[in-house]
């Protein structure tokens, strides 16, 4: 009796530590999920069966600012294998967005890490769809990738999609499309600012590079970038690289410098907007 008692306990121990998710929580909007550690967001980029669910941060989090000391792909042990040296795996996809809530409470993230340069849809979140992110520090964040790539958002889609009180601040380096906080996309962004350096290449001979978002349609309202911006094609800007649709910018600047180095390039750069083609 004795030892089928302790079986049934054993039993139960293993269900309740199996069913402890992140540092509490149940996902809903009145008992969101809890980020407080690197633990958490790393459990959180690698459980696609919960970009849907609400998120608070409840914590500074800070990852160890020597990258390869970092447990980036969660399998038990930072040994800087091939897994990890892609750094921290972006929240959402193109086959999985993120269409939840995340509320960082005016905490922050620093020390972000991603190396992913052959690879779409990269920043803290890399798709973003029917979402929203606000009240959220990124800093000190060095991210490389492909197309769409920010440091917060890779892409931002469906106009409904929100970015509020946000700011980042780090490095960043794509090919194209890439900005500052958000590399591409159609969304409301608001009272948000970013000090990330921008430095992009070119596909055929534009980049579409923006201190704050690369291409944008939407909104951008009470929103700032300082970071400079570089690249080796056209479409470049302070704020935005290119106004890929209607966007209605309201109460924003920008005060970074904007580079071209392409000497094949015709230029369409501009201090708060590379290009516009929308309405």
């Amino acid at each position: 009796m004795k030892r089928l008692t302790l079986l049934l306990f054993s039993l139960l121990f293993s269900v309740l530590m199996l069913a402890g998710t992140y540092s509490g929580g149940s996902g809903t909007s009145g008992d969101p999920y809890q980020i407080a550690t690197t633990s958490d967001l790393i459990e959180l980029s690698n459980t696609s069966s919960d970009w849907n669910y609400y998120f608070i941060q409840t914590a500074n989090i800070s990852f160890n600012v020597d990258e390869t000391l970092v447990d980036w792909d969660g399998d038990g042990s930072a040994t800087w294998d091939t897994e990890d040296q892609k750094g921290f795996s972006p929240i959402g996809n193109s086959s999985t967005y993120f269409d939840g809530t995340y509320d960082g409470q005016n905490y922050s993230i620093d020390n972000l890490y991603i190396n992913r340069s052959a690879n779409d849809n990269i920043g803290l979140f890399g798709y973003v769809s029917d979402g929203t992110i606000s009240n959220l520090k990124v800093s000190n964040a060095d991210i490389t990738g492909n197309e769409f790539t920010g440091v917060l958002c890779g892409q931002v889609v469906v106009s409904s999609s929100s970015i509020d009180n946000c700011e980042t601040s780090g490095s960043l380096s794509a090919t194209a499309q890439c900005g500052g906080m958000i590399g591409g996309g159609d969304c409301e962004i608001t009272n948000s600012n970013s000090s990330v350096t921008v430095t992009a290449g070119k596909i055929d001979d534009w980049s579409d590079a923006g201190g704050l978002i690369g291409d944008a349609e939407g909104t951008i309202t009470n929103c700032y970038a300082t970071g400079d911006v570089t690249t080796e094609g056209r479409n470049a800007g302070g704020l935005v690289g290119w106004v890929q649709g209607d966007l209605i910018i309201v109460q924003s600047y920008a005060t970074g410098n904007v580079t071209i180095n392409s000497s094949s390039s015709s230029g369409e750069a501009g201090g708060l907007v590379g290009s516009y083609s929308g309405n």
